[in-house]
This record gives structure tokens, C-alpha cells and sequence, in this order.
């Protein structure tokens, strides 16, 4: 996954060629507050990298690898820790893998790669932010960037499936929603001591709902109440399972396969703190 626009695009030569002069302009003020924090200095930034190779055509992938975590990926696990510390419900992560030959965000944006690289479809490699999107909407901007409704039977076809049924079972089945199921059957009760005894008594929603504290859900029993992927099926071979403290994050990688997969907390690309260690 990588940017498309902006200060820190993989924009024209002259801009590459300035970022590779002078790193710091591709760095954003609130990673260089934290660069600063933890005694890493933008050159070391650039050289983990990089290496001792320049900014360039040869090194767009690379460049795109590392916006890709100043933007998007060192926030988004950031928060993921947050989640696995503090929330008292599950938190489900996944990846999106599959690349399509018509991937609307890059093709609206024209994110390519210099033609004397290998080239997926004539595009940078991996997926772009929110390109998960044009499977759960079929839009105008698809419409105008030329891109047809799949075909049954399509690869594509099949993303769209896997993406449309796992997001509409989460809408059925998820913490929310039996959070208002049980408030809905909570008022009803409470409604009829009110008529039957005259009770004064606040209505559901004034109730503490927390369902960490219910006993009669366990944690197990709200996973699988609260699960994307109540059930294995001819289209979700796998149950899609929620994150977890430890060592590794796992997460449900979309690709022509539904599978979970795991990834080493230690060996993450932006886990700028090693670079110390290397020095």
C-alpha cells in the first residue's frame, strides 16, 4: 500500500531529485518531532531505507515502501496496540493483497513506476489506500476511469464477494449491533415494570452496557457473536480471528485465498528503534 498525492508524493524527477538532496522535506513535522525524541537523524532514517543508494527511478519501489509507513502502516499499528491494551472488545485486522488489473485509485492518480522497472500491470507494486473501496461500491469515478462491472466468475468478481459478505455479516453479527439488541430487550423489560409496578426506572440506554462485564457473555461467547466470519462456508473457508497481545500481529490477508497470516512485531519495516542498534 502506498500514497498517491501531495508534499510527499512519488511525484516529478526534480521533486524525487530534491527529497533525495535533502531527505527532511519527505518527512513529515510530527515524525521528525519523534526522529528527535529517540536520537535518530534523517540521514539514518534514509539509509535503513535505502541503504547507500540514491532517491531515483531505480528506488521508486523503496520510496513508495517508505511513505507507505510514515502515512499509513506505523499509525495504523500504533493504534492496533492501543486496541489490544486497552479495548475490551475484539478488533479485527486485515491486509489487502489481491491486485487487480483496473485499480481505480492508482489508475485515477497515474501511480506508476519508470517503464525500465518490472512492473506489476504497469503499476507500482501492492495496493494503494482505500483501493479496498471499489469492491464495496461500484462508483461513478469507476464509471469514468473506464472500469466495467466485474464479471461473474472473475477474480475480481470474487474480491468483491469475499469483501461484500464478510462486511455485511460484521453489520449482522457485530459488537454494535448485539450491544442494541440487548438494550432493545433491556427497554422492553424495563417498560413493562414501569406500566405493571409503577416503577420509576431510567431508560436502556442510561444503562451501563459494557459486554466485557456481562456474565452472562464470555469472551468467547462475544468473538464469535461479534466475529466478520460467524461461520466457515462454501465463500469464507476461515474464520477471520481478532487480534491478540504477543509477539506477532495476525490478521486476515484478501487475496484470490482468504487465509490469516501473522507478521513479527520485531522485523516490521518501520521499527525505527532498531536503527540504533545498528549504528
Amino acid at each position: 500500500m502506498f500514497p498517491a498525492t501531495g508534499q510527499y508524493s512519488c511525484g516529478s524527477a526534480e521533486a524525487i531529485r530534491n527529497v533525495n538532496e535533502n531527505f527532511e522535506l519527505a518527512i513529515p513535522e510530527q515524525t521528525k518531532a519523534y526522529l528527535k525524541k529517540e536520537g535518530i537523524s534523517s540521514s539514518d532514517l534514509k539509509r535503513l531505507y535505502f541503504g547507500n543508494e540514491s532517491i531515483g527511478e531505480k528506488t521508486m519501489q523503496k520510496y513508495a515502501d517508505y511513505l507507505t509507513d510514515i502515512m499509513f502502516i506505523k499509525a495504523i499499528h500504533h493504534i492496533v496496540n492501543i486496541q489490544m491494551k486497552n479495548s475490551t472488545h475484539p478488533t479485527y485486522f486485515y491486509k489487502l493483497s489481491y491486485e487487480t488489473n483496473e485499480p481505480l485509485i492508482r489508475m485515477l492518480f497515474n501511480i506508476t513506476l519508470p517503464v525500465t522497472l518490472i512492473l506489476v500491470n504497469d503499476f507500482l507494486k501492492g495496493t494503494t489506500h482505500a483501493e479496498d473501496l471499489q469492491y464495496l461500491f461500484y462508483s461513478k469515478l469507476a464509471k469514468s476511469a473506464g472500469i466495467k462491472e466485474y464479471e461473474v466468475g472473475s477474480e475480481d468478481f470474487r474480491i468483491m464477494e469475499y469483501l461484500t459478505q464478510m462486511w455485511t455479516d460484521f453489520a449482522k453479527t457485530g459488537i454494535l449491533l448485539l450491544r442494541l439488541k440487548i438494550q432493545d430487550q433491556l427497554e422492553k423489560v424495563l417498560v413493562h415494570l414501569r406500566e405493571t409496578y409503577k416503577l420509576q426506572i431510567f431508560h436502556a440506554e442510561n444503562i451501563d452496557l459494557n459486554l466485557s462485564k456481562l456474565s452472562l457473555l464470555d469472551s468467547s461467547t462475544l468473538r464469535a457473536l461479534s466475529n466478520p466470519t460467524p461461520k466457515i462456508t462454501e465463500l469464507i473457508p476461515t474464520i477471520w480471528q481478532p487480534i491478540t497481545e504477543g509477539n506477532e500481529y495476525i490478521y486476515l490477508n484478501i487475496d484470490k485465498t482468504l487465509r490469516m497470516e501473522s507478521s513479527s512485531k520485531e522485523e516490521l519495516r518501520h521499527k525505527w528503534k532498531k536503527i540504533n542498534n545498528k549504528l
